[in-house]
């Protein structure tokens, strides 16, 4: 692990064919329908909008698109246009990220159920003066959180190595009054993304929006 205090040492205190899987938002399928294309469905998830991707090996987006709907059914996506490689099927819901592999080449389209992975985001939750910090860490994903103030000066910067779960807990009480955000960015070799926490530091009141 490595990490960087800029300022406020103490600010940190740690914690130590058919393919269909039911998961903790709701039930993933991808049936292949032919050799080009294959149908997707995601039934019960707990969030109104769901992000869809195509994108091959390197990051280039094929396709992307939001569903504004708590479930999808029997959508269909056609690769005919795409060269043969590796692509992944990307789905954003219920503050995770399913990423299902899709392999094309000379024969068709092929679905490794195997190969499907899941990316957490970070969860925050503010408790009397602190604020609690936990990801689910995925061991191919890159993880990096830093503490910035209003002017952008970071005064704390970590990146994550490999591990299953991580929590930190952040003493607010140790900033000094004022407007701070927690930034954490998840990377690996096809996406980013980037997630905040505003918090608002008063000499008597801590605020997390």
């Amino acid at each position: 692990m490595m990490t960087r205090l800029k300022l406020f040492p103490t600010l940190l205190l740690l914690f130590m064919a058919q393919l269909a899987w039911a998961t903790d938002g709701g039930t993933f399928e991808i049936k292949v329908l032919d050799e080009n294309s294959f149908l997707f469905s995601l039934e019960a998830s707990t969030t109104e909008t769901i992000e869809i991707s195509i994108r091959d090996e390197f990051g280039q987006v094929f396709h992307s698109e939001t569903v504004k709907n708590s479930k999808v059914e029997a959508k269909k996506y056609n690769l005919k246009q795409l060269p043969e490689g590796n692509y992944n099927f990307l789905v954003m819901y219920d503050q995770h990220i399913k990423i299902q592999e899709i392999a094309k080449n000379s024969e068709g389209i092929q679905i490794n159920a195997e190969a499907m992975k899941t990316v957490y985001f970070p969860t925050f939750v503010e408790k009397a003066g602190y604020l609690d910090m936990d990801i689910f860490c995925n061991p191919e994903v890159e993880y990096y959180i830093q503490i910035q103030d209003k002017e952008n000066n970071t005064l704390y910067d970590e990146k994550i190595d490999a591990a299953v779960n991580v929590q930190r807990r952040f003493n607010l009480t140790k900033l000094e009054a004022g407007e701070y955000e927690v930034v954490v960015q998840l990377r690996s070799n096809f996406f980013r993304e980037l997630h905040t926490k505003k918090v608002v530091v008063s000499p008597s009141i801590v605020a997390v929006n």
